[in-house]
């Protein structure tokens, strides 16, 4: 067989099996994939199971997370790591705070009136409806910016312990460059806190939140 003989039967080859996949796709044959026993039908178009998520969360949280324990799991809405009903808990509070949410399986998404420094909260509810993760979007003015990401960072480090990195430079934002940013993270073996001061297109200044941890008793395999 000549090179080019073997490159087109090998191209042939591939189609075949493209063509093959894309037809098992199709509905019908779908239902045939399932009545040839558990675990054949092709996962893809599938739902994810709120434990699957979860792993999945975990895995991507994993490389971030540091040394040493939190002194607690601290976010602006209360302790709820260990709350069976963590979710409910946000919207309670979320809509004492005048906010409008939507809730689905495994989130809780509010948008809060524009007059307020808060405008969005989000948070990520596991499989035995703990809050697992939280962030949070606050609109600062530029005269107080400064102040008021201090104040944000200074209340994790009290309930967590030191920040263990922080990037970007204050100082940029006295420049006239129209991207800024600086973080305070404080990064824990089951904790991991992001405070950030953002400007962005329109010399819109921001503050974003970003509370995660990995649940008592509950890790992914490494």
């Amino acid at each position: 067989m000549t090179p080019r003989q073997a490159l087109r039967t090998g191209g042939l080859v591939v189609g075949l099996v493209l063509a093959l996949g894309a037809a098992l796709h199709l509905p019908v044959a779908r239902g045939l994939l399932a009545r040839l026993g558990d675990g054949v039908d092709c996962p893809v178009g599938q739902p994810a199971s709120p434990a699957a998520r979860e792993s999945f969360r975990q895995a991507q949280l994993a490389p971030r997370l540091g040394e040493g324990s939190a002194r607690m799991r601290f976010t602006p809405v209360g302790e709820l790591a260990a709350r069976a009903d963590g979710g409910a808990q946000v919207l309670a509070w979320a809509q004492a705070h005048e906010a409008t949410c939507t809730q689905a399986a495994d989130t809780v998404a509010c948008t809060f009136p524009a007059a307020t420094e808060l405008r969005e909260l989000r948070a990520f509810v596991g499989p035995t409806g703990e809050v697992v993760a939280l962030d949070l979007w606050r609109r600062v003015s530029t005269e107080d910016s400064y102040a008021r990401f201090t104040e944000r960072v200074h209340a994790v480090r009290v309930a967590v312990g030191p920040e263990t990195s922080r990037t970007g430079d204050l100082g940029a934002f006295t420049q006239a460059s129209r991207y800024a940013r600086v973080a305070a993270t404080f990064a824990y073996a089951d904790y991991r806190a992001v405070v950030s001061l953002a400007r962005v297109g329109g010399g819109r200044l921001g503050i974003r939140e970003r509370y995660e941890w990995v649940p008592t008793g509950s890790r992914s395999p490494s």
